[in-house]
């Protein structure tokens, strides 16, 4: 009896495995999944097979058959954890397979918007108007949010948090609000709305560690603020110094030096190409061109026996020019990603 029993475990041992390495080599394959889980007799894998489908299914876009999929799953699954989620993203998918042909032009806009190249205006502006005109589609948070992040590409912080506050409005769902909830506090600290995301953080529904890291955030843009101050005070000191020095013959001032005549059509150049560009980085250029011509300019009128001073002032007050034009709004995070990114 007892070589019977564990014959038999054996054979459902070796079955279990057999199953398992089927699932585990259809992973990715929605064809092989959906045969697996037509597969009779009913394994441990089967109901996992149908749920791996139908997620497939929807990153496909295919609706239809991810709604069959997961009713297969809940058909057969014993599961009761399993068949409750699966049931969730039925009643989910369902309500996306309403809004097909909105979902249809959501998906068509949104590289336009994604991929940094051209003008993502035109494609904002109509994904602007699928949102106003359709408020209970059950993507309208995230497209909101979407829409939010682009537009902070742009440099409009004031715009993206305006859509920020509607997103968190429309959200449908929990982890729609969470979501929405954290880019609303992302964007406050990258448009210096420093207090105000402090309080938002202090009451936010989120994870320890999602709150941890926005801190985190918020501490770093704390510190760079104060160093902006501080670059900004630097500028006022050498503004008034250089005035000082220039006190009665600001006449020099009407003749441009020699660096100026150089540097001017190089920084048009510059000024005139970034503004085809990305507008928060054509902002930073033409703030740098600016300042750096008008440092040389009246480094370059000031009449001085220790010149090298003149040179050490004016290279600072470059320095400190740069960085206020880099730390500014989303900037930052832009070129961090970027860096990330190579």
């Amino acid at each position: 009896m007892k070589r019977a029993a564990l014959a038999a475990l054996l054979v459902c041992s070796s079955a279990l495995a057999d199953s398992g390495d089927a699932f585990r080599a259809a992973q990715g394959d929605i064809d092989a999944l959906e045969q697996l889980g037509a597969e009779r007799p009913v394994s441990a894998w089967t109901d996992d097979a149908w749920i791996e489908a139908a997620q497939l299914a929807e990153r496909s876009r295919d609706l239809s058959r991810a709604k069959r999929d997961l009713e297969q799953a809940i058909a057969i699954s014993d599961d009761s954890v399993l068949t409750q989620r699966a049931k969730n993203d039925l009643a989910r998918i369902s309500g996306l397979a309403d809004w097909t042909a909105v979902t249809a032009e959501h998906e068509r806009l949104l590289p336009s918007i994604n991929n940094g190249g051209g003008d993502p205006r035109a494609a904002l502006a109509g994904l602007e108007q699928l949102v106003r005109a359709n408020p209970r589609y059950p993507r309208a948070s995230t497209l909101m949010v979407q829409i939010a992040t682009a537009w902070a590409r742009e440099g409009d912080g004031e715009r993206a948090l305006d859509w920020l506050v509607k997103a968190r409005a429309a959200a449908a769902t929990p982890a729609d609000r969470v979501h929405a909830n954290l880019e609303y506090v992302r964007m406050l600290i990258r448009t210096d709305n420093l207090r105000e995301a402090d309080d938002e953080i202090a009451r936010l529904d989120a994870s320890p560690r999602m709150r941890a890291n926005l801190r985190e955030q918020l501490e770093d843009a704390k510190l760079r603020q104060h160093i902006r101050w501080v670059m900004q005070g630097v500028l006022v000191v050498l503004a008034l110094l250089a005035a000082w020095k220039l006190r009665g013959r600001y006449r020099r001032l009407l003749r441009p030096p020699l660096e100026v005549i150089y540097m001017l059509p190089i920084g048009v150049v510059l000024v005139v190409v970034s503004a085809t560009g990305n507008p928060l980085v054509a902002r930073a250029i033409r703030w740098i061109v600016f300042a750096g011509i008008a440092i040389a300019w009246v480094s370059g009128a000031i009449e001085t026996k220790r010149r090298w001073l003149t040179v050490a002032l004016a290279v600072i007050a470059a320095i400190a020019a740069a960085y206020i034009a880099v730390d500014r709004g989303p900037l930052v995070e832009l070129l961090r990603e970027t860096w990330r990114e190579r």
